[in-house]
């Protein structure tokens, strides 16, 4: 009664800030191509084609990406069926499905997560493993959704 009503809750100020500063791809999109991202998201839908991304990417319990994946660090809840380069950290999540080789800097794989391939441990530097981002704007590769990330100022 007195207190002060423009007060946020903790937790909605936590999720305005995830929804801000990282771009959702929702469960029900279908993508057929590559998906290049200069900031980190959240995949939910299906997927075929490589994933680039210069941040972190979260594979939902509903994603599902057939291709490769490039990345400073991925969380896994769904399934992979592709390659996964990872210059920081690759943590598989329970229940998640992994078909195919795997690399990163440390790998974190919880109980009841499946992972079928190889797995190599690195220390690969993040701009040479990413460098096949500038590469494919500069040549303007066709069938490539390039996500600047919600907080990006495009000028609209």
């Amino acid at each position: 009664m007195f207190g002060n009503k423009n007060k946020e809750k903790e937790g909605d100020k936590q999720l305005r800030s995830a929804v801000h500063n990282n771009s959702v791809v929702s469960n029900g999109v279908v993508l057929d191509g590559n998906l290049i991202s200069l900031g980190a998201f959240r995949f939910d839908g299906r997927m075929t084609g490589r994933i680039i991304c210069q941040d972190k990417v979260v594979i939902g319990q509903d994603g599902v990406v057939k291709g490769d994946i490039i990345a400073q660090h991925v969380d896994v809840y769904g399934t992979i069926i592709g390659t996964i380069e990872v210059t920081g950290i690759l943590t598989l999540k329970t229940n998640c499905n992994v078909k195919g080789d795997m690399s990163a800097q440390k790998i974190v794989m919880e109980e009841g997560s499946a992972f079928d391939g190889n797995c190599k441990m690195h220390n690969l530097q993040y701009p040479e493993a990413l460098k096949e981002i500038d590469k494919m704007i500069s040549d303007g590769t066709d069938n490539v959704l390039i996500d600047k990330g919600i907080g990006y100022d495009n000028g609209l």
